[in-house]
């Protein structure tokens, strides 16, 4: 018989985008295990973001509230828990960096917008606290570039 070698992260992309039976299917051949998780990179909408952390898209949570508690849930339950790929920051790590973005909001200007990203080991700054931070600069441009709605909901 004849072997068949997948990366982790196209059998996790291929769970995400199966169907209901595509997803037992993959689970039964490669065990489950292997596909807990998702690749950060394909988190690029609310809807992969809450399918990657269990939840459904039309969650009460994200949809009955006003504007910037959607946004809250949406950012702390799926989309930077999705993103960190299920890592939370260790605040005692010293040599940790926690990147988090800024935001401009300037009405003559274009409106609100992305601003700069800054990172720390032990604070955070006002712009997006320790709920949103992320491991790196390529998360924080990531989520910029994806959920730039989102991130306006929540600040404005």
């Amino acid at each position: 018989m004849e072997t068949l070698t997948i990366s982790r992260e196209n059998a996790r992309l291929a769970f995400i985008k199966a169907d209901y039976a595509g997803k037992r299917l993959l689970a039964d051949l490669l065990g489950e295990q292997n596909l807990i998780g998702t690749p950060w990179k394909v988190i690029t909408s609310i809807e992969v973001a809450c399918e990657a952390m269990g939840f459904d898209p039309q969650d009460p949570r994200f949809t009955q509230g006003t504007s910037d508690q959607n946004a809250y849930h949406l950012l702390t339950l799926a989309i930077v828990p999705a993103l960190q790929e299920g890592r939370k920051p260790d605040w005692n790590d010293d040599n940790e960096r926690k990147w988090w973005a800024s935001f401009w909001m300037d009405e003559e200007g274009g409106g609100f917008r992305f601003y700069d990203m800054y990172y720390a080991y032990r604070l955070t700054g006002w712009t997006g606290g320790s709920r949103l931070c992320l491991p790196d600069e390529e998360r924080v441009l990531h989520m910029v570039k994806y959920f730039l709605p989102v991130l306006r909901d929540f600040y404005c």
